[in-house]
């Protein structure tokens, strides 16, 4: 970690030694890199102008800003970018692919006013298909492995409490979009679902039960036919306020998330947490990026709300959406003042 920070024309008390230990370790990294290059299948994203996310985690779905984006495919070993998809008045939120990488779900509007809604995308043939419709904002889908499609959405028709904006809760429906049906009935806003290898489906949840107003995002599981919901990590955690996008690691018992502020979008730093060792333990979760001064905080009982003001800062020089490429590697999306996005 010491070596990782390190940068020599900024630290002259730099010794011969750490300078020596920072070229080996660059040196080894680089080689990491390009190996993972290597054997990395192609990656899909989305590009879109920078700073268009706007509002909470949970809210800004209803609230992102812009106009244009493309789904482009991006081959490592070569860094060539194709385009798959593009719209010049809508606008594209999030995406998933499905598990032999044929098929891409996203959600998008068609134009700035309108809702989002889930569509689908051939890659081979770049067919578009759109799979549900209506006056809400249906986003975040993935597939689930019997065929189905789980997604947040605003049907729920309410507001979160604390602010007037849209809430909402997990859907599921088939492969074609018919049959929509609610399996989560939280008061509040439950989005960025992500299927464990069990089955369960995890998700960031805003919760006030049990826990201070100001750090209202933890990890939870839920089985989409709405049975055993519970709680998987961090509801008295502090800081990060809020926990979001978790992603399980393949071939692990380890969850990415992002350590994300409360009235900010989500962009922060990269975690990962082991839940064997507490779900209320900060030791439980290690940061694997440094580009904020977010420590692991819990507080000292259920009520405690006055430790979480450190972690409600926007940091536009951070990361966010990691995605778990095998037990060794990940990607995240990076952005910084010099760079367009």
């Amino acid at each position: 970690q010491r070596l990782a920070q390190i940068q020599f024309e900024e630290s002259p008390d730099a010794t011969e030694h750490d300078r020596s230990a920072y070229a080996a370790f660059e040196l080894a990294y680089s080689t990491l890199v390009r190996q993972a290059r290597r054997r990395s299948p192609p990656i899909v994203f989305i590009e879109r102008e920078r700073g268009a996310r706007r509002g909470t985690n949970a809210t800004m779905f209803s609230r992102i800003a812009g106009r244009g984006a493309r789904i482009c495919m991006l081959y490592p070993a070569t860094g060539e970018a194709v385009t798959l998809y593009e719209t010049t008045e809508g606008q594209i939120l999030d995406l998933s692919p499905d598990y032999d990488g044929e098929r891409i779900l996203f959600s998008m509007r068609t134009k700035q006013r309108e809702p989002f809604h889930t569509y689908e995308l051939t890659v081979a043939s770049g067919q578009v298909e759109q799979l549900n419709d209506g006056p809400w904002h249906d986003y975040s889908p993935v597939y689930y492995p019997d065929g189905r499609i789980v997604f947040s959405s605003s049907r729920v028709e309410s507001f979160s409490m604390c602010q007037d904006f849209l809430a909402c809760a997990l859907y599921a429906m088939k492969g074609n979009g018919s049959d929509i049906r609610r399996f989560d009935f939280t008061t509040l806003s439950t989005l960025t679902p992500a299927v464990m290898p069990d089955g369960s489906i995890i998700c960031s949840r805003w919760e006030y039960q049990d826990k201070n107003i100001f750090s209202w995002q933890g990890l939870w599981t839920i089985n989409p036919n709405g049975t055993q919901l519970k709680l998987y990590y961090g509801n008295t955690l502090t800081v990060p306020n809020s926990l979001y996008g978790p992603k399980p690691i393949p071939g692990t018992d380890k969850v990415l998330y992002v350590m994300a502020a409360h009235h900010h979008p989500p962009i922060g730093d990269i975690a990962v947490v082991e839940r064997s060792k507490g779900i209320e333990n900060p030791d439980a979760s290690r940061k694997l990026t440094f580009a904020t001064p977010y420590e692991f905080r819990v507080g000292s009982d259920w009520q405690d709300n006055h430790n979480w003001q450190s972690g409600d800062k926007y940091y536009a020089n951070a990361f966010t959406d990691p995605y778990p490429m095998n037990g060794d590697f990940s990607i995240a999306s990076y952005g910084y003042d010099d760079m367009q996005g």
